[in-house]
């Protein structure tokens, strides 16, 4: 994603289409969107960032400077649209700018967070084809003309920030020219993906001199999974350490069929035992949310997260001003930072052991945090009226929304519980058996 979403807005209005079109068929059948396994557990580096305006650049004097988020868990960010692109550190052929990407990387290490760097968006100096059309300008979307110059890049972004960047993401949304079924809309990579591979292992080949312990993931694949499973089969697999993907989603359902899509093709491949990371994801305008119902969904999605298996997810974005963020355009806390600070609260220490319909709309995830019970209950669709069943000795120790500042206790053994389930979830402690 990039600051010029519009650009990319056909795009994601296609995959929400496709997503949305199997939502209706999901309904009933949540619990089998992903087969049955042991429960996951939320990891220290599960909740991650995109922050933009950490720092700042000289031409951007109308910009405010954002600062980190002191009283939020921000256990890793990735650098996108923070001016760090390779066009933005290199405009020049062996003329580096690294001031700002510097200084953001200090303070995430002041703060003990990780930091995933996506290599590309090649400057036009370099680019195979400088006069084609990019989200940032020309020439960005396509491979370099001379894979010296990408080695270049790698090897001095590498040296550079040897043990303080972990992990590298290979490059940002791209659709493989073998793919692309629209020539007339702008990609953040156009070229084939047997170039991609051809960066791959040379990227690899760099850190293994420089920073072995260092990770490379896949591209950030966005979209249908064809993109990912052309990488992989095509020799991809031999040079990355984990599956990125963007899950942009309408709904939890929807999330959930992209998450068993992109599993099914791990599998497939025979890499189903790396690690899968939601490297990027929000909420485009072309939802049409309130940020209170996009505040809600974020929970969702960082609930069945857990469950599904994906050890990292990357918030785009805490300060963007085109998007629902943690910080609205005019600067004030909007209702996602809550919400996060509360969904962070409720998965801390927390395994997720299942996730399933309890009615025809309403959903739901078991788990346990600290040795206590509970189930966190919501629905794909608003105001839903939606009857949870416990088994008749099942007592229920708390109720407690999304929104709410403390739980509401109670004693009391129902069966069956009648609770109004919307989109808000709501945590419903049980008392262990």
């Amino acid at each position: 994603m990039c600051i010029f979403y519009k650009k990319l807005l056909h795009t994601y209005l296609v995959t929400a289409f496709f997503c949305n079109c199997y939502a209706a068929d999901l309904f009933n059948k949540f619990e089998s969107v992903l087969p049955a396994q042991i429960g996951n557990t939320t990891s220290n580096l599960y909740f991650g960032m995109h922050i933009h305006n950490l720092a700042l650049s000289p031409e951007q004097s109308n910009t405010k400077l954002t600062t980190w988020p002191e009283k939020t868990q921000i256990s890793s960010i990735r650098l996108w649209d923070t001016r760090t692109r390779w066009a933005e550190i290199e405009p020049r052929p062996n003329e580096w700018n690294f001031d700002r990407m510097d200084n953001i990387v200090e303070l995430a290490m002041s703060h003990n967070a990780s930091i995933v760097y996506v290599f590309g968006s090649t400057p036009i100096w370099a680019s195979s084809r400088p006069t084609e059309n990019c989200p940032y300008g020309k020439g960005c979307s396509a491979e370099p003309k001379n894979m010296s110059d990408w080695e270049n890049y790698v090897r001095t972004v590498a040296q550079r920030y040897k043990g303080r960047i972990t992990a590298y993401e290979l490059w940002n949304e791209p659709f493989f020219s073998e793919l692309q079924s629209r020539i007339d809309l702008t990609y953040f990579y156009t070229g084939s993906v047997t170039k991609m591979i051809d960066m791959a292992r040379i990227a690899r080949q760099v850190l293994d001199e420089i920073d072995p312990s260092a990770i490379l993931t896949t591209p950030g694949f966005t979209g249908p999974s064809k993109q990912l499973e052309l990488f992989l089969k095509s020799g991809g697999k031999e040079y990355i350490q984990v599956i990125s993907s963007h899950f942009y989603a309408s709904d939890s359902t929807s999330l959930a069929r992209s998450i068993s899509d992109v599993k099914n093709v791990m599998l497939a491949q025979g890499v189903q035992n790396l690690p899968l990371w939601n490297s990027e994801w929000g909420y485009l305008p072309s939802f049409e949310l309130s940020t209170q119902d996009a505040a809600f969904k974020m929970s969702q999605f960082l609930i069945y997260g857990v469950f599904s298996g994906v050890q990292r997810n990357y918030f785009y974005a805490w300060d963007n001003k085109y998007m629902p963020g943690m910080v609205s355009n005019t600067e004030e806390n909007s209702p996602l930072l809550s919400a996060y600070q509360k969904t962070q609260k409720w998965l801390q220490d927390t395994t997720i052991f299942s996730c399933q319909n309890y009615s025809k709309d309403a959903l739901g995830c078991k788990g346990q945090q600290h040795g206590q019970d509970f189930i966190i209950v919501w629905s794909d669709l608003k105001d839903t009226l939606a009857t949870i069943l416990f088994p008749v000795d099942q007592k229920v120790l708390s109720i407690e929304k999304l929104s709410d500042e403390t739980p509401i206790a109670t004693t009391v053994s129902l069966n069956p519980l009648t609770i109004n389930v919307g989109l808000e979830p709501i945590k419903i402690l049980l008392a262990n058996n």
